[in-house]
């Protein structure tokens, strides 16, 4: 087998970050034929097919995903080597990859944001977004280094990963004011309620789906939307399009959570969970060793 033509490589990464030829081929200022002839020439030389073409770009297969996995590392491990022989921000070659998965709000990704930088303060951050699944593989794979989720899937790892719980949140159901009055008084008058629920990947929303049947009884739940963008539920909630269970720590911290009022006075008694899980295996990199220990004993959302 020949070796692996890793300029081959670098153009299917970038195709595959573009999410289209045509864009990368803008970013790399080379012509769409000859990424596209590229392209072919890995897949041939791997015998697999990496990217499957639609009508709005590429889309990564299930051996595309293995390989753009690796890519990360290796393209990352470049640029780090880069910054080292450049002097600059990050010079010693040390980047914190952090994941987030999809489910987990915003709001929590920066106090987590600054804690790195008020201990670390000369070591660069790369965050990563993707789905629970997602980040547990790259996380198993040394993609990124330490993950934040809304699940402890660590406990599933067999030890070869280590979870913190950072902060849990009673979830309360909160509406417009003009909404919450039409509702009225628990049990609700309405023979449906619009309801803004999180992502079916989110821990909570099987929970909160339960919750609505079981105490609610007749009531049928309307799903008008499912997000995970915490300042655009607040808007919807706010517009008056439905209601939705938010965390105490979003309710606490954003102004535009005055514009709520709480639906039927009372808790469904659900909880948001923050967990920080990296490697049980010692990072080789000193520099992200020290950030993630205090990331695991001394962080704290609570």
């Amino acid at each position: 087998m020949e070796p692996l033509n890793y300029r081959h490589l670098f153009y299917f990464w970038r195709i595959a970050k573009a999410g289209s030829i045509a864009k990368a081929r803008k970013e790399m200022g080379l012509s769409q034929p000859a990424l596209s002839l590229q392209l072919k020439r890995l897949e041939r030389d791997l015998g697999k097919k990496l990217l499957a073409r639609g009508r709005s770009g590429v889309e990564l297969t299930l051996d595309g995903r293995f390989v753009f996995e690796h890519c990360e590392r290796i393209f990352l491990h470049g640029e780090r080597l880069a910054a080292a022989l450049r002097g600059g921000p990050g010079a010693d070659g040390s980047a914190l990859s952090i994941g987030v998965a999809r489910p987990v709000s915003g709001e929590f990704v920066l106090p987590i944001m600054r804690f790195v930088k008020s201990e670390r303060p000369e070591l660069p951050v790369r965050l990563v977004e993707g789905t629970v699944d997602d980040m547990e593989e790259r996380l198993r794979r040394g993609g990124v280094d330490v993950v934040i989720a809304d699940q402890d899937f660590a406990a599933r790892a067999g030890g070869a990963l280590r979870s913190r719980l950072a902060g849990r949140f009673p979830l309360r159901f909160m509406a417009a004011p003009g909404l919450a009055r039409r509702l009225g008084p628990f049990p609700p008058k309405r023979a449906s309620v619009p309801v803004i629920f999180r992502s079916p990947d989110a821990s909570a929303r099987r929970k909160l789906e339960d919750y609505l049947r079981r105490r609610v009884g007749q009531i049928n739940a309307l799903v008008v939307a499912e997000i995970d963008d915490p300042d655009l539920i607040r808007e919807l909630v706010a517009d008056g399009a439905g209601i939705a269970a938010l965390n105490a720590y979003a309710l606490q911290r954003s102004p535009a959570s005055r514009r709520l009022v709480a639906v039927w006075g009372r808790e469904p008694g659900i909880e948001e969970d923050v967990w920080i899980i990296s490697s049980a295996r010692e990072h080789p990199d000193p520099a992200i060793r020290g950030m993630i220990v205090p990331l695991l004993t001394k962080f704290s959302l609570t």
